[in-house]
C-alpha cells in the first residue's frame, strides 16, 4: 500500500519537523507547497527528504482560492501511483487510536471494502505548557467538527471542497463527487495543532493577519486571524477548560 502526502506551509519551522517525522512513518512521498516562507521551512523540508514546490499567490499573501486549487489538484498527476493521498495543512496530523499501525490497518481494510473517503473525527489539540513547543507532549484536545476534515482519500476521486476544507461547509460538495464510498465509522483521527501554547497562537495570528490577501478580505475568509489578542486568549482558555486526554 502506497500513500502520498501533500501539505501547505508558510513559516512552519517549529512544527514542520514533527509533521515530517509523523508522516514519514507511513507515507512514501511528502510534498511541501511552500508559500514563500521567510524562515527555515524550505530547508527543513529538503533536509528531510521532502519534495518542495515554492509558490506565490497572485498579488502575494494568504489566498484561500490558491490553497483550494492546490489541495484539489496536487495529487492528480500521481493518482495512478498511490492507494491513498493526504492533502493537509502543516499543523494537521492524521492518525488512529492505535497509532500508525492502527491507521495502516484501517486503510488496508477500507481498500478491501471499497471505501474511497473515510469519515474522520477531528480534535483541536491544546498545549498547556507555556514553555514547550513540542507537540509530541500534547495529549489533550476537544472534538471539533471544523477539523474533521475529509482530506485523506482514494486518489481516484476528483475531490472538491469549500474554502478551508471544513466539513460543515464542504459536505454538499463531497456528496456530489462520483465514486465516493464512505466508511461507516470515524476510525481515522485528525489532530490539529493550532494551539501549541498561547504565545504561539497569538504570534501565528499576527503573522497571518499581515498576509491576508485582498481576495480573502473581500470575501471574509480567514478573518479570524484579525482577532484581538484578548479574543484569541479567550478562545485558548475556553478550549483549555474543555480539553480532555485524547485516546
Amino acid at each position: 500500500m502506497k500513500i502520498a502526502c501533500y501539505a501547505l506551509a508558510y513559516n512552519e519551522e517549529i512544527i514542520l519537523p514533527h509533521f515530517i517525522e509523523h508522516y514519514k512513518k507511513f507515507c512514501d512521498k511528502i510534498v511541501i507547497y511552500d508559500n514563500m516562507s521567510t524562515d527555515n521551512t524550505k530547508q527543513i523540508a529538503l533536509d528531510n527528504g521532502c519534495e518542495v514546490v515554492s509558490w506565490e499567490a497572485p498579488g502575494g499573501g494568504l489566498n484561500d482560492q490558491c490553497y483550494l486549487d492546490i489541495k484539489s489538484n496536487c495529487y492528480k498527476a500521481d493518482r495512478n501511483d498511490y492507494d491513498w493521498v493526504i492533502t493537509v495543512d502543516s499543523d494537521e496530523l492524521y492518525s488512529h487510536k492505535d497509532g500508525v499501525a492502527g491507521l495502516l490497518s484501517c486503510l488496508e481494510k477500507y481498500k478491501r471494502e471499497g471505501v474511497t473517503l473515510p469519515k474522520v473525527r477531528g480534535y483541536n489539540m491544546i498545549g498547556e505548557d507555556e514553555e514547550s513547543l513540542d507537540i509530541s507532549q500534547i495529549n489533550k484536545g476537544v472534538v471539533d467538527i471544523s477539523y474533521s476534515k475529509r482530506c485523506i482519500f482514494d486518489p481516484v476521486l476528483d475531490m472538491a471542497w469549500h474554502f478551508g476544507c471544513h466539513p460543515q461547509h464542504s459536505q454538499r460538495f463531497v456528496d456530489n463527487i462520483p465514486g465516493v464510498v464512505e466508511s461507516s465509522e470515524e476510525e481515522v483521527l485528525l489532530y490539529h495543532y493550532k494551539y501549541i501554547n498561547l504565545d504561539y497562537v497569538i504570534s501565528r495570528h499576527l503573522s497571518y493577519s499581515d498576509r491576508l490577501s485582498s481576495f480573502n478580505k473581500q470575501r471574509g475568509l480567514a478573518v479570524h486571524y484579525e482577532y484581538s489578542k484578548e479574543k484569541i486568549m479567550q478562545e485558548y482558555l475556553d478550549l483549555k477548560s474543555k480539553a480532555e486526554v485524547v485516546k
